[in-house]
Formats: structure tokens, C-alpha cells, sequence
């Protein structure tokens, strides 16, 4: 994972409210580290920091996590509507 597309995760992630917040503080404080770096050594900071803190394997955790929880609020809705349209169907 790039740096870049580290932080359009995060912001993908802020979008949706898949995160909690230690993740939030942790993409914070990631883009805080890296920002601070001129823009042509950002690159190898980032993967500096992230052979360190293995943040892609968080990542790639929390997306799975995300996953789940749309599929079952996914068919959760479905299941809802079922019910509702049985409910309201003239006999």
C-alpha cells in the first residue's frame, strides 16, 4: 500500500463510519508523521513507518470487518422489507 492510498482509505473509512476511534487517531497521527516529511521523501517515510507499525495488515483487518458488517446489515434490510411488504399487501 502506497501512501497515498493509505489516505484515501482513511478517508473512505471516515466516510462510511467503518472506524473507530483509535483508528482515527491512528490515520491522524500517521498523516501528521508523514506530511511533515518534504513531499519527495513522503514515500519512504511512509514505508518506514509502515514496515514498523505493519498499518496495511490493520487495514486490510478492518476492511474485512467493514465487509461484514455491511452484509449483514445488507441482508438485515432485506429481511425487513420482506417482512414490511408482506405486512402492507392487501389480502
Amino acid at each position: 500500500m502506497k501512501y497515498k492510498e493509505f489516505v484515501a482509505w482513511c478517508n473512505e473509512r471516515a466516510c462510511d463510519g467503518m472506524w473507530g476511534m483509535l483508528t482515527a487517531l491512528k490515520c491522524i497521527d500517521v498523516m501528521k508523521r508523514v506530511n511533515g516529511k518534504p513531499s519527495w521523501k513522503r514515500e519512504k517515510a511512509w514505508q518506514k513507518f509502515d514496515a514498523e507499525q505493519k498499518i496495511t495488515n490493520i487495514c486490510r483487518a478492518i476492511d474485512e470487518r467493514a465487509a461484514e458488517r455491511r452484509r449483514e446489515r445488507w441482508i438485515g434490510s432485506r429481511r425487513v422489507n420482506r417482512i414490511r411488504a408482506w405486512r402492507i399487501s392487501p389480502r
